[in-house]
């Protein structure tokens, strides 16, 4: 139930979010909290009309999510994500700009925010 289920694996509350997406006529989402498991990313991708780049979490928790709506004309060059679904990172060129997004859900924990800043810094 929508009402009472927060994760995109509720079929509902996917087309619901997609659905809003899609109004708000944004060029880049990021989603957080996604909860989805690899086999329930793969069921999003279908329904999305544009580039998706995930890390899945568990149905329980993490999940992290980079929605590019299909008007962007963006070149992918690298593409990294987090196994634990606590990350995403990509790195490409839109409208002829070299750009990285990065969609990060931390823990708040010491050593994990120092391993974050060394990937940045790659970046």
């Amino acid at each position: 139930d929508f009402s009472f289920r927060h994760s995109l694996s509720s079929l509902l509350f996917e087309f619901k979010v997609l659905s809003h997406l899609k109004t708000l006529e944004c060029d880049i989402a990021l989603l957080q909290e996604t909860h989805l498991s690899k086999e329930e990313s793969l069921k999003l991708t279908q329904r999305w009309v544009g580039q998706m780049f995930l890390s899945p979490g568990t149905s329980a928790s993490k999940g992290v999510c980079i929605l590019m709506f299909r008007k962007n004309l963006f070149t992918v060059l690298d593409v990294i994500t987090d196994k634990e679904g606590r990350w995403a990172m990509v790195s490409g060129e839109l409208e002829s700009n070299k750009i990285v997004l990065v969609n990060l859900y931390a823990p708040n924990q010491t050593s994990f925010l120092s391993s974050i800043n060394v990937l940045l810094s790659r970046a």
